[in-house]
């Protein structure tokens, strides 16, 4: 059975290796050779690596200066040329380099709130874990105004999503307003303000009671309990901090206490915290003896749970007792302890104290000159830190200044390519419409010579058949004329056979009567006009034939007729009427 479970073990360690190995050589194979971005698939190429370094939760990768040179130009190329979205997750990119390399550094802190800024963001999961590493930023680097500022959109985004590893549902929206309080309560103990800092955790505690069922419940309610009387004691009211300590270990002791299943040994660590909360009043009041055995317990239990900050305060909280009971040797032993802890973990305010009381232990064993140099180092400290606190400032606002700087950059740059765009825009549009308007022209030339082409072949159509109706009418006219003459020749005939006088007279008017429609045809079919007739040339034809066929009559004939057009009908029926006058005998008649 042993010899199975080391076999399993074996293989377990075996595949452990192999998928480290193959994540390893996924990042390697999308690891992009340059930093330069010139072409949409170097970004997509990058886009993935990140994407999948991100993913990996290998202890041992880091990001380097080169993935800073490549996530640069990745936000440049992505600002230029990119979506909202793909500048975001560069931006997120940039910010897990910043937060892998430095933590809460002012990059990281800047990186994180100008992710905030963007409404998409705030959409996305990721948002979560953004706003959790600033909220410890700005508490690390006790930026307690922003905090002040940050909490309710951080508890905001946990009520969508959760905490920053994890699920929402509805108790946790419940949950995450009670961190909310939380919070605040901590955040105004850290900046001194006692009355409202007692405020939210009283109203943490009458939550905590009211739903109290659970030990998990009644441990909370304990350290709220703790946490009211830490504010207290801030405030210099030490009978209602000594209230709550015992309040507190009164929950543990009624609720908790005797309960299977709990860590005994950090509920006893707990306790030990309580109490040394309690021996400070203790110390305040000069009853050392009382306070140092419950110092000594607290201090071993942080050490078991290796809870560093207890271990300063308490080392802090021995040497000044023994510093009060004038046993400076002892007071520098635990002074050293605390300087041998803050070597690995960096506490200013900490290492101020010490060094102030660590000198005023040297002038207590009267090595002066040892307590002069503690003293200006304890100086020295102060301005370092004062000056550290400047430069953080001004280092903050030069970041600031730079991303504007370079904000601005970017806008001109983007307003340069609008601006071209909306050029080659126009340009673009301008060439489209000349190009329609040259096709509109093109199409309307080819109907308009469709149309003429059409209209030209019907002209010619309808010209033909008028030239066809035209030879047609004439021919009618001239038929009309010969046969009318044919009728003329007719009667001439039976002229020759009658002597009869009345018979020829007759038959002599009804030969001008024809003559006279005759001539109006004949005229008809020599013009051009096929519907008039010219009334001044009709009747001086009609009278120089009408005088020729009136043989041995001294007539003479002049006309004054003006030039009057008239259609066939008028113009027979006038020149029937003009055959009707007689006759005139040796004698001028003027017409």
């Amino acid at each position: 059975m042993r010899f199975l479970i080391k076999k399993l073990t074996v293989i377990l360690f075996l595949i452990t290796i192999y998928t480290s190995n193959g994540q390893t050589r996924l990042l390697d194979s999308l690891k992009p050779k340059l930093t330069s971005i010139k072409k949409p698939i170097q970004f997509r190429k990058a886009i993935a690596y990140f994407e999948e370094a991100i993913k990996d939760k290998r202890s041992e990768y880091d990001f380097s200066e080169n993935h800073l040179q490549l996530a640069e130009n990745c936000l440049q190329w992505s600002e230029q040329n990119e979506t909202e979205e793909s500048i975001i997750r560069v931006k997120y990119y940039l910010f897990h380099f910043y937060y892998n390399q430095y933590k809460a550094s002012t990059e990281t802190i800047f990186r994180a709130r100008e992710l905030l800024t963007f409404k998409r963001f705030l959409e996305m999961e990721e948002s979560m874990f953004v706003f959790f590493v600033l909220k410890l930023a700005y508490t690390d680097s006790k930026q307690y105004d922003k905090l002040l500022k940050l909490l309710p959109l951080y508890y905001d985004q946990q009520k969508k999503f959760g905490k920053p590893f994890g699920e929402t549902n509805e108790d946790k929206i419940k949950e995450a307003e009670q961190g909310l309080i939380d919070s605040y309560g901590h955040l105004y103990y850290n900046i001194k303000d006692y009355k409202q800092s007692q405020r939210y955790f009283k109203i943490q505690l009458k939550y905590l009671k009211s739903i109290e069922s659970h030990y998990s419940i009644s441990y909370s309610r304990s350290c709220c309990e703790n946490n009211i009387g830490l504010s207290f004691l801030g405030a210099k009211k030490n009978d209602s901090a000594t209230y709550y300590f015992n309040s507190a270990l009164n929950t543990i002791q009624t609720k908790i206490i005797g309960l299977k299943n709990i860590d005994t040994a950090y509920l006893n660590h707990f306790i030990n915290v309580i109490n040394a909360n309690k021996a400070t009043i203790d110390i305040e009041n000069k009853k050392y003896d009382i306070a140092l055995p419950i110092l000594y317990k607290v201090l071993k239990s942080s050490k078991e749970t290796k809870e560093v900050h207890i271990q300063l305060s308490t080392y802090y909280d021995l040497a000044k007792v023994f510093y009060h009971k004038e046993k400076p040797i002892l007071s520098l032993k635990y002074l050293d302890s605390i300087f041998k802890i803050i070597r690995a973990s960096k506490n200013d305010k900490m290492m101020v104290n010490s060094l102030h009381l660590k000198a005023k232990n040297f002038m207590l064993l009267g090595n002066i000159n040892d307590a002069n140099t503690i003293f200006t180092r304890h100086q020295n400290l102060i301005d370092s830190l004062e000056q550290e606190k400047i430069n953080k400032i001004y280092t903050e606002k030069t970041i600031k200044l730079d991303v504007e700087n370079k904000t601005n950059q970017l806008i001109d740059i983007k307003k340069e390519v609008v601006i071209k765009e909306q050029i080659g825009l126009y340009l673009r549009i301008g060439i489209a419409l000349l190009l329609l308007i040259m096709i509109g022209m093109l199409i309307f030339y080819r109907k308009y010579r469709e149309k003429s082409k059409i209209i030209q072949k019907q002209k010619n159509v309808v010209d033909k058949s008028l030239i066809q109706k035209e030879i047609l009418l004439k021919e009618v006219h001239h038929r009309v004329k010969n046969n009318l003459q044919l009728i003329s020749g007719l009667l001439n005939l039976q002229l020759q056979k009658h002597k009869h006088l009345d018979i020829k007279d007759m038959m002599n008017e009804s030969q001008n009567h024809i003559h006279s429609i005759a001539l109006a045809h004949e005229m008809l079919y020599h013009d051009d006009d096929l519907s008039f007739i010219s009334m001044q040339k009709y009747l001086e034809e009609l009278g120089v034939r009408s005088l020729c066929s009136s043989v041995g009559e001294n007539i003479k004939y002049k006309t004054e007729i003006d030039p009057i057009l008239l259609p066939i009908n008028y113009a027979t029926t006038l020149g029937l009427i003009f055959n009707e006058l007689p006759p005139f005998n040796n004698s001028t008649q003027q017409i």
